[in-house]
């Protein structure tokens, strides 16, 4: 027997009555109708399977890619309604996207929970003649940098700095956390223009501060320079970076003939000092054939 659904959701069924099956899958409308008929009459199990969907017909407007009015299956959600309209313009907003049935707004829905996280919990179901309406952004913060996903992203009143670095994918491992900067619109009786204020993401009070719209967040590299180490050249076997000690000496970085080449004077070292106050640079030199011939002329 071949039943169709009512408008209101309802599956009647001759001599038993009716079952509403609006807003559940397929899979739960089966299992709803077996226990139905199961329950009203011992012994008797139901067998279903679907034909034909109807139709239904939405209205989007506002900020959409293509606005117009779409005639898509009965058991399409929001987000199949947004891709067969072909998204959302630089413009609309992705974070309050509307459904109005009969003059309600029925949900608000957060596109960024689906395209970050994956989570269409509250993706709903449309009914015929909803509009989906999708107001212009409101907010629009920028970040670059050393950051996973540099980009432009909407904020919500009340999102913080910690919001924008979860959207934006979390810092780099080379981010300097220490010195990012937030570059701001600056208008006001005496002056307009940008101004750049510095911020110490490491105190994490200060990842609570609030943006406003038009602010850009730069998160700038570490240094790239190597700290607490030495740096070992000329005719050894293993020149490059050696991590520095105190009481570090010449002979724990080269202890004994083997590590150096075969063409080596071994009598002469030269060692270059950086003045940590000055930044420049002096020598030192051990000359350890000149001490030879000077012992020998004492004797």
């Amino acid at each position: 027997t071949s039943i169709e659904i009512t408008r209101e959701g309802y599956l009647l069924i001759p001599d038993i009555g009716p079952v509403l099956l609006a807003g559940l899958s397929f899979t739960e409308a089966k299992q709803r109708v077996s226990d139905f008929v199961g329950g009203y009459t011992a012994g008797l199990q139901a067998f279903i399977s679907m034909g034909a969907l109807r139709s239904i017909q939405v209205f989007i407007v506002g900020d959409a890619y293509q606005p117009g009015t779409y005639t898509l299956s009965s058991m399409s959600t929001l987000t199949n309604a947004l891709f067969a309209s072909g998204g959302i313009r630089t413009e609309g907003s992705l974070r309050d996207i509307q459904v109005r049935r009969n003059g309600t707004t029925v949900t608000s829905f957060d596109f960024y929970d689906f395209l970050l996280k994956g989570d269409n919990s509250d993706d709903i179901s449309l009914k015929s003649g909803d509009v989906i309406f999708i107001p212009p952004v409101k907010s629009s913060i920028g970040i670059s940098g050393e950051v996973r996903r540099p980009a432009i992203f909407e904020l919500k009143e009340g999102e913080t700095i910690q919001d924008l670095l979860s959207f934006a994918g979390g810092l780099l491992s080379t981010a300097d956390a220490k010195t990012v900067e937030i570059e701001k619109v600056l208008k006001t009786n005496e002056l307009s223009g940008y101004t750049r204020t510095s911020i110490d993401l490491t105190e994490i009070e200060n990842a609570n501060t609030e943006l406003n719209d038009g602010d850009i967040m730069n998160v700038y590299p570490i240094i790239n320079t190597m700290q607490n180490v030495i740096l070992l050249t000329g005719y050894t076997q293993k020149p490059g970076f050696y991590p520095w000690k105190e009481n570090l000496k010449i002979t724990d970085i080269i202890e004994t003939a083997s590590d150096l080449l075969p063409e080596t004077d071994r009598n002469y070292i030269v060692i270059k000092r950086e003045d940590q106050t000055t930044g420049l640079f002096h020598a030192l030199q051990i000359d350890r054939s000149e001490e030879r011939r000077v012992g020998k002329e004492c004797r």
